[in-house]
């Protein structure tokens, strides 16, 4: 077993607790179904936020004594002769940071409390960089390493503490020393969109300097950690214009400017924002679904955590649920999604500023960029592979992405302020329509050039029929809510009409999508 102290710069830690089951013998033996591992209660008491239980076949609970906390690990493994079950326990302990003879100190979990005997057990202590203790605890060595920091470490055999032990420890002084213990009270991450049309995201942090020194840097855990970042005003201190700043490793020297050195006991608050790295949101039909991590911006627990989305004009909201996370930590595991698309009807002749509309055309431009480059992959696929299926995802992609318009604006049209729809609204909705459809076309033409045989060029004729039913009934259900809108259709004519034309929308759809789907079938025969 490794009980592991990892003591971070921000005057907190994490508590590592791996236990390895060993099957020497030559046969099935079953693993212990619980161990209690305990913690005191100088310790349980900083405990924050979840616990993490990393293993196949652990389960964890928690209950709580007079003495600390205790984690009970249960399983029904059966070990396999020669074979090895392992789990994972970690924790995050905040505010170690305290004052031992008027130096500073730390509190550190030397060993938990186990109902279980352990052959072997190895307790270490990872220390910031520059970091160090001093005097050295009675029975540790140390390991000094100049990149990581010192490692120190001590060995049990045999071992079956009763009763779990903390210990204090003074760090040496240094003006190298890399500790600086700080309490964030909140930060936030807010999803929004960036001139160009693409995810952009704003992270923000409002901290307090804990330690006896000045703070004179920051580590932020953004989500792309070497990346320009613009630091947005309304900060502490206060910046005149946005600053446009690199960032290696999410470091952000505060002794340099644009900032200065937070003194001991001052409050600070710090917005950056950046683009998106795509790995974290997807593109499809004019929409943009975004999944963020729970963690916070910065690798430090933080007391209230608020994941957002805040969207200018000729953006639509389609899944926008904030999430407020308390006590967030960086070892908080899930992620919160976001999705957004373009507001249907954003360039009809509404009361929308010139920069809302400058700003959606550069968003529709973003969206076809991504699809052409994703189109692009795939032509790059079946150009490798001297085979027409590498043209096929992408056509199929493109006629999803026309019918999740299509379903959109029948969803949406009839939601719409009757006021907003007028006829230039209808002509902005054919125009998408129009250009969703050339996409889809275009791919279905490069597939049917592509293609060698008879059978399949029939299948892709007759896509290319069952879309233009969808089409024409697109264009007769939007030609119907214009003239019903515009005031030149009665109600009860309009209310008679509906379903009719819906249905028939609804079964040319069907049959696209049948159709789609053979041919996906199909095209995996080639």
């Amino acid at each position: 077993m490794t009980n592991q102290y990892i003591v971070n710069r921000y005057g907190y830690a994490v508590m590592n607790e791996t236990v390895k089951y060993n099957n020497s013998g030559s046969s099935p033996v079953q693993v212990p179904p619980t161990l209690q591992l305990g913690v005191p209660l100088n310790i349980s008491s900083r405990l924050v936020g979840n616990y993490s239980l990393v293993g196949e076949g652990y389960s964890l609970t928690t209950s709580t004594n007079s003495t600390g906390l205790l984690f009970t690990v249960s399983s029904q493994n059966t070990l396999q002769p020669k074979a090895v079950s392992s789990f994972s326990l970690k924790a995050v302990i905040r505010d170690i940071s305290v004052t031992i003879n008027s130096s500073t100190g730390i509190l550190v979990l030397e060993y938990p409390s186990l109902n279980l005997q352990v052959s072997t057990f190895n307790a270490l202590i990872r220390m910031p960089a520059s970091t160090s203790i001093s005097p050295l605890p009675q029975g540790w060595t140390s390991n000094q390493s100049s990149g990581s920091g010192t490692t120190y470490k001590r060995t049990f055999t045999g071992f079956s503490p009763a009763n779990a032990h903390a210990l204090l420890g003074t760090l040496q002084s240094s003006t190298s020393m890399d500790f600086h213990p700080i309490h964030v009270y909140s930060a936030s991450r807010t999803v929004t969109a960036a001139p160009n049309g693409s995810p952009q995201v704003q992270d923000s942090i409002t901290l307090k300097n804990t330690g006896s020194s000045d703070l004179g840097s920051l580590h932020l855990a953004t989500l792309n950690s070497s990346t320009r970042v613009t630091i947005i005003p309304s900060m502490s201190p206060p910046l005149l214009n946005p600053t446009s700043l690199a960032l290696s490793n999410g470091l952000i020297e505060l002794t340099r400017s644009p900032f200065v050195a937070i003194p001991s006991g001052r409050n600070f608050t710090l917005t950056v924002a950046y683009a998106l790295p795509a790995k974290f949101y997807t593109v499809s039909g004019g929409s943009v679904r975004v999944d963020l991590p729970l963690t916070p911006p910065i690798v430090a627990p933080v007391d209230t955590f608020t994941l957002s989305m805040s969207l200018p004009n000729g953006l639509r909201a389609t899944q926008a649920q904030s999430r407020v996370v308390q006590n967030a930590t960086p070892i908080t595991s899930g992620e919160q999604t976001f999705a957004y698309s373009l507001t249907l009807g954003w360039a009809s002749d509404r009361a929308i500023p010139a920069a809302s509309v400058i700003f959606v055309a550069a968003l529709v431009a973003f969206f076809i960029s991504v699809e052409r480059q994703e189109g692009e992959e795939a032509e790059g696929e079946e150009k490798e592979g001297g085979r027409i299926t590498g043209d096929i995802p992408a056509m199929i992609k493109a006629f999803e992405e026309k019918v999740d318009l299509v379903n959109t604006m029948l969803r949406e049209v009839p939601k719409e302020d009757p006021n907003n729809l007028n006829k230039a609204y209808f002509v902005d909705l054919r125009s998408r329509v129009d250009t969703f459809r050339s996409r889809a076309l275009q791919r279905l033409n490069d597939a049917k050039q592509r293609s060698t045989g008879q059978r399949f060029s029939e299948q892709l004729t007759r896509i290319h029929d069952v879309e233009r039913e969808v089409d024409r009934a697109t264009r007769d259900i939007l030609n119907l809510y214009e003239q019903y809108y515009t005031r030149r259709m009665r109600q009860e004519t309009f209310e008679k009409l509906l379903p009719s034309y819906r249905k028939r929308l609804e079964g040319a759809l069907n049959r696209l999508s049948d159709q789609l789907n053979l041919t996906q079938r199909e095209a995996k025969m080639l």
